[in-house]
């Protein structure tokens, strides 16, 4: 379009319209135009073990007390571009994700909120797992990544990374159906609302379920007292 006299021009009116412009001219013209895009590789920002940053270790070890092992078995990680700590997270269903997702956050404690990566991945498919595919019973379920991680309850506890059971998350419950379910969520009012919501969605599928409410949520919490809290747990 000729943005001076308004008109629109295929091939053969741009060659007879300018007919006094050199042929070679107006076919490198058009096959500039109609040359496909090339592609632009996205570089991926370098990932340094987490333990390589100061601050990234400090937030692991020190102020969320998570184990070593653990988090190197899991890969986490620390992108120095954004200053932020990387953790896996899983797909509902167990299979592999081509899309490599992962949770991050600010080092700096008082930055809060959790963000779902890489663009385009959202949490409703995904949970934190830490990596395990199976559990021992009963099976908890938490808010958040440190809920799992500071209370060392890898292979007990799945964190649904919100308050929602989401439509993937229920149909993963209805296929593996296990007995038991304590569902600890964050003790404020949408933690409080979410668990009753989360236990009727449940019920019918889980035989025994129980819902703790009134203590300090798992990651504030060392893990000695976690296993004492689930172990006074009746159904």
């Amino acid at each position: 379009q000729c943005f001076r006299c308004h008109k629109t021009f295929n091939t053969i009116k741009m060659r007879f319209h300018f007919k006094e412009t050199a042929r070679s001219i107006i076919d490198e013209l058009f096959a500039t135009l109609t040359k496909p895009p090339r592609k632009v590789e996205q570089k991926q920002p370098p990932r340094y073990g987490y333990q390589q940053h100061w601050q990234a270790r400090w937030h692991f070890e020190d102020y969320r007390k998570c184990d070593p092992k653990i988090l190197n078995d899991l890969g986490v990680w620390y992108d120095e571009e954004t200053d932020r700590i990387c953790v896996p997270i899983q797909l509902v269903g167990g299979e592999q994700d081509v899309e490599r997702p992962f949770m991050s956050r600010a080092t700096d404690p008082d930055e809060k909120g959790w963000k779902a990566q890489p663009f385009g991945i959202t949490k409703e498919r995904h949970w934190f797992t830490a990596g395990r595919t199976e559990f021992t019973s009963p099976l908890v379920l938490v808010e958040g990544i440190f809920d799992v991680l500071t209370p060392r309850l890898d292979g007990t506890a799945i964190a649904t990374l919100g308050t929602k059971l989401t439509p993937d998350m229920q149909d993963w419950f209805w296929l593996h159906e296990p007995e038991s379910v304590v569902i600890w969520y964050d003790p404020d009012e949408p933690g409080i609302d979410a668990s009753k919501i989360v236990k009727a969605q449940l019920e019918g599928v889980v035989k025994n379920i129980h819902v703790i409410n009134d203590k300090p949520e798992p990651g504030d919490l060392t893990p000695e007292e976690v296993r004492e809290i689930l172990g006074c747990v009746s159904f």
